[in-house]
């Protein structure tokens, strides 16, 4: 979690306590850069990262274009995190999804669990599939009328190699 120590944190650190989901507060880039890479030097690499918009002293593009520079950090799944709504137009594509904070308990946990699987079940493990069969291409229908719901879906979809039709309810299905 990149964020500034306060309140906000705080409680987004309990919700996410409460979920059993390992958040250290990192409140700066260097002490976000030294953790990952302490991490993944470490074999213990954290899949997501969840980034907050009003403690970060760069772009979340910049940061997002230095984690991905480094190889040892470039799986690492960015959700940025603001204290009002974004339209889903606002995230930038280096992101996973934006959400509002404080963010739904549930909403959060649906965005790392699918920001996991998405890198477990990534391309490069379903290119060479580890049973020596071919890898299975999907064409899924999406009926979510959540926007932030539907693009996690469309984007663990994606990097599992699959295509996708989206729509916002089943009646457009």
């Amino acid at each position: 979690l990149y964020s500034e120590p306060g309140p906000g944190a705080e409680r987004l650190t309990r919700l996410l306590d409460s979920l059993g989901v390992e958040a250290p507060l990192l409140g700066s880039t260097p002490r976000v850069f030294s953790e990952l890479f302490s991490a993944a030097e470490e074999q213990r690499p954290y899949p997501v990262l969840l980034v907050d918009r009003a403690a970060l002293d760069t772009q979340p593009q910049e940061l997002a274009a230095a984690i991905r520079a480094e190889g040892l950090l470039s799986r690492t799944i960015l959700v940025l995190l603001q204290p009002q709504p974004a339209s889903p137009d606002a995230t930038p594509p280096e992101y996973l999804c934006t959400l509002e904070t404080p963010p739904d308990a549930s909403e959060l946990l649906n965005v790392i669990r699918a920001a996991v699987v998405g890198l477990r079940y990534g391309p490069d493990e379903l290119d060479e599939p580890d049973s020596g069969q071919a890898a299975i291409r999907l064409d899924v229908l999406i009926a979510e009328d959540n926007e932030t719901n539907r693009r996690v879906l469309e984007t663990v979809l994606e990097r599992a190699g699959h295509r996708m039709v989206s729509v916002q309810d089943g009646e457009q299905a």
